[in-house]
């Protein structure tokens, strides 16, 4: 998982204790507020479409990395 996917889920995570520890009211307004807040979430995310690989990073050989990090540090 992505660290605003985990975010997301913590903060919806205390919002429904908070509410629950104030009581039944406010949990059902956490509710509502946890939906929408997943809702609008979900809709600005840019989700990759299915089947989309991801491009990579061209593979480099050690000798030049060690290189390139050396000529780096001077």
């Amino acid at each position: 998982m992505r660290s605003p996917v985990l975010l997301l889920l913590a903060a919806l995570a205390g919002m429904l204790g908070g509410g629950a520890l104030i009581g039944t009211w406010c949990l059902g307004l956490c509710l509502i507020a946890d939906s929408a807040a997943a809702a609008v979430f979900a809709l600005i995310h840019d989700w990759p479409e299915p089947g989309a690989r991801r491009p990579r990073a061209p593979v480099v050989p050690l000798a030049e990395y060690l290189d390139r990090k050396a000529a780096e540090s001077w």
